[in-house]
């Protein structure tokens, strides 16, 4: 997971704690309580659609790459016969679509792999049983027409997962932007503390400088460390 997004999600955590630790001083402002319920409410929501995020993405990657290096190993064995078949009946196709190495192979994209491993494994049945005696039973060619089908399905379920999580981002972009309203609101609100509270605000000013480091990370690109935030409009009042 890209270390910006974690902070993002992770930057109410503070504030969210503050009020959880502090409900008699946050109920005094009833505006100020249904923000920091929302607050809470999102943060939750948030950490759900990352977890979401990073399995369907971890998963589907695990997946894809195991069945892809096992169509691999299966090409270069299987076409390594099929390419000695071809030479000595003089097929000169079937020596071109068999001529294979290690380095073409795994350099090759996966339609152009999964392609490759379809026709092999269709050559290889055509031929039948004169592929005996170059060690390509029927069995072995099961399994290469099998490796193929399973990489086929894993590269499909890759693509929807890859739409699942664009799907998760956009729920997490999503949120985000209402955390950042909601957090502008309680920094406005909790200016009242600032007066009648100041040990409480001080601490809410701490608890806050999470939330608006990342902002200022997310939408400069900066790659500053948390510092006062004295120019976001929450400390206007003179003492």
């Amino acid at each position: 997971m890209n270390k910006k997004i974690l902070e993002q999600v992770h930057a109410p955590d503070g504030v969210v704690a503050l009020s959880k630790r502090n409900p008699e001083k946050i109920a005094k402002i009833a505006k100020l309580k249904i923000k920091f319920d929302r607050l809470e409410i999102l943060s939750l929501e948030l950490k759900g659609w990352l977890e979401i995020y990073d399995n369907v993405r971890n998963g589907a990657t695990a997946t894809k790459s195991e069945a892809r290096t096992n169509l691999e190993m299966q090409l270069l064995a299987d076409g390594g016969a099929l390419y000695v078949y071809g030479m000595d009946n003089g097929l000169n196709d079937v020596k071109e679509a068999s001529a294979l190495s290690e380095t073409l192979v795994c350099y090759m994209r996966d339609a152009e792999l999964g392609h490759l491993g379809q026709v092999i494994a269709r050559q290889l049945k055509e031929i039948g049983q004169p592929m005996e005696e170059y060690g390509m039973t029927a069995e072995l060619v099961q399994k290469l027409q099998a490796a193929s089908d399973t990489f086929a399905e894993a590269t499909t379920a890759t693509g929807q997962a890859l739409s699942d999580k664009k799907g998760a981002m956009r729920e997490i972009e999503t949120e985000l932007e209402e955390v950042d309203a909601l957090q502008l609101g309680i920094d406005k609100l909790m200016l009242q503390f600032a007066i009648s509270d100041p040990g409480f605000y001080t601490t809410y000013k701490e608890a806050s400088k999470a939330h608006h480091y990342a902002v200022r990370h997310r939408k400069n690109g900066e790659n500053d460390t948390p510092a006062d935030n004295t120019t976001n409009g929450s400390d206007v009042r003179s003492k």
